[in-house]
């Protein structure tokens, strides 16, 4: 306080200063002070050092500190020695990074009294080299002569070679009658703002041209006319700028008339007015009028940051800025020719096309059609209306700082949120929603609300496991007999962060859920073990990503599959029945599963029950899980089924494994191997079955993995199943299985062809092939057709059985269920 009352200057010292010396009368004076923090207005220093060294024969200074900037701190330095009429001065700067910009001026100046006793000063600038942007510029040698009032400069020049530089020509005096020149060529204007730390708005490009004024000692007057090619405003491009400039017309204001042009792009703009410069009644500031017509809307990204990110796009119309430098405004009405920005915190890009923008003190008002990234990358779509919306909504500031926008959007299969990768985080989603959406915020808080219905396209996923799950959890667990068979122990996840941002987030969904939504449970990311299922319901969902995510209702399940794999060897894909539900509570760890998958072997002998050869042909197999419990303890248990066998074979099957045990077991066996487990066969007879069943099994999962990656589907399943006789390569089978569907699954197929040597069969070959058509969406009534080989029996009248009907399946608990029919009201 005493120093800034003292020097009559805004100073702060907010540490300490030492200062200590010696004075010795006028024969000697030594100072030394040091201040490791100096603010001086709107400057700041530190590490300054002062030191003064003076006796009879001269006076020394150095002066020197670290002057903060835009780009960094300066090293500057002011060194100057008095002796016997002359003063030498060096100063000197370093930024000490990339670019590099580091440089001294030396001057050396002389005193002489003249005939009227005035002072007469005479100045030499000793030719030096500089760096500018790593680029290295000459110091001419120039002089300076002052007199008669009147400074007069010649030839001061500083230049890259020919191809840039600043020269400065001419008398600075109070009289309008003596000018000086300016002139300028090629020059960064970017680095020139900066040396006067000038940062609340950027500028950039090279200019050239000349500015000339007069009477600068008094009541200075200045005009110019400059071309910056490469022009930038807050680092946008916007072309070439012509302006005219002045300086003295009206007290205070540096006038501005110019024309930007960008002929690539088709940008026009007409700015003007001015800047109020040092006037202390007003403050600093600018007053700009700007016609345009195509500009570039890059500019917004410096004061949009934690909003959205890479805003591009054009403009045209009216829109006059101004204000304090420091705090500048807008106001006037434009139309959005194109603009595309990302929202970091939804992960999706969107774009505007023809829209208006009304803009008002602190505010942008919007009534906008909005389209995702996915019409984006298409440039168009087939329906007009589809992945867009319209949006309503503004955008309120603080002279571009306190930023808020609260935003309405109607959608029509937009893009909402579209995030794929777990990484750390337990939740992804892609979310092409139609209804309503409502987003609002502010730097470092989102707050999305959603009440649509999910389209095409949109999946949830959630992930159940820890990250030292990964390494250490086993989802299923094997025992010795006598125990269970499995036992599933998912460890327990701890509440963890999610998405690596400091903002806050916060998802609130109401959805009507359809069959067009994917949902993902993953149980275990080591294993890629995952639930995917496809289904109808209402459920409403809220997520933090700093905290919980929770979910409410009920999810009916239609169609899903259950990616399971059986200590890493066992690796089957499990299709989900209808009708299964999940019921969500709250934490999604805790939802009531109760579902229903199976997983068809195609063809499995039923020989293998046994020790002796029945003639039972070789029937499809289905192995079936039952999920029950919760995603977090889960309960599982299998059996299996036969869909196309007889009832003879079927109880037969059923007398030979009849305990839940012994279900579980068969089960693992056929997912293993394909086959069924004989317990009374010897050790080396079941040992060539195994094999030949694992060759088969390896061949089909090769046959698979390579159809599936040359269509790009996994809905067509291959088998093979190879074995021989007793007698070697006699008696053998060798068969081939397709199974898949078509027409949004409506249309499934299933077959199996192959050779038989068999003494019971009337026919080598084997030609079983089961078509399908589902009339209804829920596939309760379907046409259906079939042949099938008779091989079942030793006799048998024919060789094929032949079949085409319409089939019909419905759930009932009691029997006049059956012929009960929801009303349409209800539905």
């Amino acid at each position: 306080m005493l120093l800034r009352h003292l020097a009559k200057q805004d100073i702060r010292i907010p540490k300490y200063a030492t200062a200590k010396g010696e004075l010795r009368g006028t024969d000697f004076v030594q100072i030394d002070v040091q201040i490791p923090e100096l603010y001086w207005k709107k400057e700041y220093l530190r590490n300054t050092l002062l030191t003064i060294r003076g006796d009879q024969k001269g006076l020394d200074l150095n002066l020197s500190g670290d002057r903060r900037q835009k780009s960094g701190f300066v090293e500057l330095k002011l060194n100057s020695s008095a002796h016997e009429g002359r003063l030498r001065t060096i100063f000197g700067f370093d930024n000490g990074s990339t670019p590099r910009n580091k440089g001294e001026a030396d001057i050396t100046t002389v005193f002489n009294k003249n005939t009227t006793g005035g002072m007469d000063i005479t100045a030499w600038v000793a030719p030096t080299d500089i760096i500018l942007s790593d680029s290295i510029w000459n110091i001419h040698p120039a002089n300076i002569l002052w007199k008669d009032r009147k400074l007069q400069l010649n030839g001061i020049r500083v230049a890259q070679a020919a191809e840039r530089g600043v020269e400065v020509n001419g008398i600075l005096s109070d009289s309008h009658e003596d000018s000086v020149e300016v002139r300028l060529k090629h020059v960064n204007v970017e680095y020139i703002l900066d040396l006067v730390n000038f940062n609340s708005v950027e500028f950039g490009g090279f200019a050239t041209g000349e500015i000339r004024a007069s009477s600068v000692l008094s009541n200075p007057k200045a005009d110019g006319r400059l071309l910056v090619r490469g022009f930038r405003f807050n680092k946008a491009d916007l072309g070439n700028l012509m302006a005219e400039v002045n300086w003295g017309k009206e007290p205070y204001v540096l006038g501005l008339d110019a024309v930007i042009t960008d002929s690539l792009n088709g940008h026009h703009s007409k700015i003007q007015g001015g800047f109020n410069i040092g006037n202390k009644a007003v403050g600093d500031g600018m007053d700009l009028r700007v016609n345009t017509q195509r500009f570039n809307l890059a500019f917004i990204n410096k004061f949009t940051e934690g909003i959205f990110d890479n805003m591009q796009g054009r403009c045209s119309g009216y829109c006059r800025i101004y204000g304090p430098f420091n705090a500048i405004d807008l106001e006037g009405d434009m139309i959005l020719n194109e603009a595309k920005f990302y929202l970091p915190m939804l992960c999706t890009s969107y774009s505007l096309q023809d829209d208006s923008v009304h803009i008002a003190p602190g505010e942008f008002v919007f009534a906008a059609q909005l389209k995702d990234s996915v019409t984006s990358r298409q440039n168009r779509t087939r329906e007009p209306a589809a992945h867009s919306a319209e949006m309503h909504g503004s955008i309120r500031h603080r002279n571009f700082k306190d930023m808020h926008f609260d935003f309405n959007v109607d959608a029509n299969k937009l893009l909402a949120y579209d995030r794929k990768d777990y990484g750390e985080s337990a939740f992804v989603a892609t979310c092409v929603v139609s209804g309503n959406i409502n987003i609002q915020g502010r730097p470092g808080r989102l707050t999305v609300n959603v009440d649509a219905t999910p389209e095409q396209g949109t999946s949830f996923g959630y992930d159940i496991t820890s990250p030292d799950a990964l390494t250490e959890s086993k989802f299923i667990t094997f025992f010795d007999a006598g125990r269970s068979a499995v036992e599933v122990s998912p460890k327990d996840r701890d509440s963890r962060n999610d998405f690596n941002i400091s903002s806050d987030l916060f998802l609130n969904f109401n959805l009507q859920i359809t069959p067009d939504t994917k949902v993902r449970l993953l149980m275990n990311r080591k294993s890629g073990d995952m639930i995917e299922l496809q289904g109808n319901g209402r459920l409403m969902a809220q997520f933090y990503n700093k905290g919980r995510f929770n979910i409410y209702g009920t999810y009916r399940v239609q169609d899903g599959v259950y990616r399971l794999s059986l200590q890493e060897i066992i690796r089957k894909d499990f299709k989900f029945q209808p009708n299964g539900t999940i019921t969500f509570g709250g934490n999604a760890l805790k939802a009531d599963l109760n579902l229903k998958a199976t997983y068809s072997v195609p063809a499995v002998s039923l020989d293998d029950l046994t020790t002796q050869s029945l003639g039972f042909s070789k029937t499809r197999v289905d192995c079936i899980m039952n999920l029950s419990g919760s995603p977090e303890h889960p309960s599982i248990t299998f059996d299996f089924d036969l869909p196309n066998a007889g009832e003879d074979e079927k109880q037969m099957v059923r007398s030979l494994v009849s305990t839940e045990e012994e279900r579980n077991m068969q089960a693992i066996y056929l997912l293993g191997l394909g086959r069924f487990y004989n317990t009374s066969a010897s050790g080396a007879d079941q040992s060539t079955a195994a094999i030949n069943s694992l060759v088969s099994s390896t061949l089909s999962s090769g046959i698979n993995q390579f159809i599936s990656n040359a269509v790009g589907t996994s809905k067509w399943t291959f088998g093979t199943n190879l074995k021989t006789g007793n007698d070697g390569w006699r008696n053998m089978d060798v068969e081939g299985m397709i199974g898949g569907s078509l027409f949004d699954d409506r249309l499934l197929l299933s077959g199996n062809f192959g050779y038989r040597e068999k003494y019971y069969t009337q026919r080598s070959f084997v030609s079983d092939v089961t078509v399908e058509y589902l009339l209804t969406s829920n596939g309760n009534i379907s046409l259906k057709a079939y042949n099938q080989a008779n091989d079942r029996y030793f006799v048998q009248s024919t060789l094929n059985t032949q079949g085409i009907g319409i089939q019909f399946k419905k759930d009932f608990n009691r029997f006049k269920n059956l012929f009960q029919w929801r009303s349409t009201k209800n539905k």
